[in-house]
């Protein structure tokens, strides 16, 4: 589970609106933050077939694990 900043959910929400026309809500902006990270985790650890390393640097600065 991660935990987005406010001002993330906020952009999240303003450029998927302009891109697709339809209004988010904050819960729907989390979700599409989510997928996004566990894709781009996933895709870190895989590429070319070998771990790339920590998970610590894989993940955003922005982005903080839910304790």
């Amino acid at each position: 589970m991660f935990c987005f900043s406010p001002q993330l959910i906020k952009k999240t929400i303003k450029v998927f609106q302009e891109e697709n026309k339809i209004k988010l809500t904050p819960e729907q902006a989390q979700e599409i933050l989510e997928n996004l990270s566990g894709l781009f985790l996933v895709y870190g650890k895989t590429v070319g077939g070998k771990r790339t390393g920590s998970l610590e640097r894989a993940v955003p600065p922005t982005v903080a694990f839910k304790t």
